[in-house]
């Protein structure tokens, strides 16, 4: 008999697993609604990761009744964040998945510290300072009204 071992074998599935990674961070890039047996439809959700990783950057998420009103604002393209929060109870007794969504709103012009503007700022507030020092120096300060 050969020598080795048995190992169990997964379909291949790029569904994503709230219970083992609770918080999904990527680009919003696709959605689709898919059909079940019975007629009724559900939402699907692609999300792209960055950086690499071995089962692949793009993971599935199926929507609900929390996830598909939260997705459905999100433009395509747009970086977003999922939070599973855990399983909650209805008030009618129902069970289901709990989950914050956010989405990435860039700075427009406003200048934040984990922005790259933040170094432009910094200069610009030199170069201003340097001006302000010169004129200081040519102010004769009888010249103030108060």
């Amino acid at each position: 008999m050969e020598n080795g071992v048995w190992e169990e074998v997964y379909p291949d599935s790029d569904l994503w697993n709230w219970e083992e990674h609770p918080e999904l961070e990527g680009k919003f890039a696709g959605m689709e609604e898919k059909l079940k047996r019975d007629g009724t439809s559900f939402m699907v959700y692609k999300i792209e990761r960055e950086g690499t990783y071995e089962d692949g950057n793009i993971v599935t998420i199926t929507g609900g009744t929390i996830l598909d009103p939260r997705l459905k604002k999100c433009e395509l393209g747009t970086k977003v964040k999922i939070i599973y929060l855990g399983k909650v109870l209805s008030g009618n007794g129902y069970e289901y998945k709990n989950f914050k969504v956010e989405k990435w709103k860039p700075n427009e012009g406003k200048v934040g510290k984990d922005d790259k503007g933040f170094q432009e700022s910094s200069q610009k507030k030199e170069d201003i300072s340097e001006i302000l020092s010169e004129e200081r120096d040519s102010i004769d300060v009888r010249d103030i009204p108060f």
